[in-house]
């Protein structure tokens, strides 16, 4: 509406069916740009019409907000998020469209936050809890994203 460029694609043309007239299939390199100062929003790339690989998302400044991986579709490997200043924000491992293995969120001046552990899309294991300051304050024990177990470490020096 505004006359500036918000995406661009590239489509794989298919043959005719009985069911449309003509397929367009997603393929290679995708960009979405912010319309006020036309910095890429997104860029993802497609292989047979499915997500496939890298796929970063920008904050409005162009530096990266988001890495992701997929493979066909399925959301895959580490996925990472950033604060607008670049630093990491959270680091999160998938297999197969599910959260599974390492969790771990930062605070902003980029000591840990959280650290734990999922398996198919349940916490388990130990989740450890830290202050800004990087102390360890709290434990938290899941099964099967139920929780088991709560400790509190009450630390004299704050």
């Amino acid at each position: 509406e505004s006359g500036n460029l918000c995406q661009t694609q590239k489509f794989i043309q298919t043959k005719a069916t009985s069911k449309s007239t003509e397929a367009k299939i997603k393929t290679e390199e995708w960009l979405y740009y912010y319309d006020k100062n036309k910095q890429v929003k997104i860029k993802e790339f497609y292989q047979n019409d499915k997500l496939h690989g890298e796929r970063i998302l920008y904050f409005e400044n162009g530096t990266i907000s988001e890495k992701q991986l997929y493979t066909n579709g399925i959301k895959t490997g580490i996925w990472y998020t950033y604060y607008p200043d670049s630093k990491v924000k959270s680091e999160i491992h998938n297999k197969h469209n599910t959260l599974y293995g390492h969790y771990k969120t930062f605070h902003p001046n980029g000591k840990a936050e959280i650290v734990g552990h999922h398996i198919n899309n349940k916490k388990n294991g130990h989740w450890l809890y830290y202050n800004d300051q990087g102390k360890h304050t709290k434990t938290l024990t899941y099964k099967n994203d139920i929780l088991t177990k709560e400790k509190i470490i009450i630390s004299e020096n704050k």
